[in-house]
């Protein structure tokens, strides 16, 4: 799954290379000039590593998806995120206030979500809550993400697009439902 409702922020792919090689990703310094994916990069992201990515423009809409399927493994969801944070493109944005049903009849013995988003892991008690409501394990990450772009200069496009290396990268913390 990845976030809908990321607009692309440049006109053209050598508008975009620019900024992510005169200004760098998250220029603390330029904000509004600063490069950082969208849904484009989420699409790619899901997309290349197994089955088919559907966007989604809120939880509601990825709660949705999970209860029409059974025997679910891992979800993985592609998006932005914050502090205490998973944001979506439209809205609706996923906070410690959510109120979440509980999903565990859709996933396999072990399943669990994926939030691959930045600094969403940032503190234990953010994903502890999700997974108490969820009763699934949530696994994210404390820090970034990193996006990888190529460019074709021959061409002047984007070749590729989407998370950095091959395999993706492991969560850097997992939290279980606890007992009711």
């Amino acid at each position: 799954m990845f976030a809908s409702g990321y607009g692309r922020n440049y006109s053209t792919d050598e508008e975009e290379i620019q900024a992510v090689e005169h200004r760098g990703p998250h220029d603390p310094e330029n904000p509004a000039e600063t490069w950082w994916p969208t849904t484009l990069d989420f699409e790619a992201a899901a997309g290349a590593h197994g089955g088919r990515a559907r966007g989604v423009a809120s939880m509601d809409d990825m709660i949705q998806l999970i209860q029409r399927q059974r025997g679910l493994s891992e979800v993985r969801l592609f998006t932005h995120g914050a502090r205490y944070e998973i944001q979506f493109g439209r809205g609706g944005n996923l906070t410690r206030e959510s109120r979440l049903p509980d999903v565990s009849a859709h996933f396999s013995s072990g399943g669990r979500i994926i939030f691959y988003a930045c600094n969403a892991g940032y503190d234990a008690t953010f994903f502890q809550a999700l997974a108490n409501q969820l009763r699934v394990s949530v696994c994210g990450f404390s820090r970034g993400v990193r996006w990888s772009i190529e460019w074709d200069p021959a061409r002047r496009v984007i070749t590729s697009r989407g998370l950095h290396g091959r395999a993706l990268p492991s969560p850097s913390i997992c939290s279980d439902p606890e007992p009711r």
